[in-house]
């Protein structure tokens, strides 16, 4: 993933300091997280948005109907097909670039929620954020995932 290439080192918390600049630690992601940053990133690329938000990400780990995303937002009675539509929607309200250079970013937004799955990682004493922390992270509060028990 050539967004974060340049910032590949081994530290125990999801977020590092570069120069001033606050990057993400990919080792501390695991590898479907990994993937759907990814996938955010090319979405982003797609649609002439210059930062990653919490809404590509999201999307992106949507898009793959048989990750564990949408098995536990199907659990907690999410309407997944609703959400893939309001995540269009809110795509679609981004600001794009008319000349697009290439250049993506992680958004504060991103990394906000990084950092909340981050703290709920840390406190189950496991090694790297999975999907299920980021969901539990989810900056949508009418879920309620942190209620949620699974099997």
């Amino acid at each position: 993933m050539a967004l974060y290439s340049a910032c590949r080192y081994k530290t125990k918390s999801s977020a590092i300091e570069l120069n001033g600049v606050t990057t993400m630690n990919l080792d501390t992601l695991e590898p479907g997280v990994q993937q759907a940053l990814a996938s955010a990133q090319a979405l982003s690329v797609q649609r002439s948005q210059p930062k990653i938000m919490p809404v590509h990400v999201f999307a992106a780990m949507l898009s793959d109907t048989a990750n564990r995303t949408t098995r536990l937002l199907k659990h907690m009675g999410a309407d997944v097909d609703q959400l893939i539509t309001l995540l269009d929607k809110e795509m679609a309200q981004l600001p794009e670039v008319s000349t697009f250079s290439g250049d993506v970013q992680a958004g504060p937004e991103w990394m906000r929620w990084v950092n909340v799955a981050e703290k709920l990682r840390h406190e189950a004493g496991a090694n790297s954020i999975a999907i299920e922390y980021l969901v539990l992270a989810l900056p949508v509060p009418a879920l309620n995932p942190r209620r949620v028990t699974l099997d």
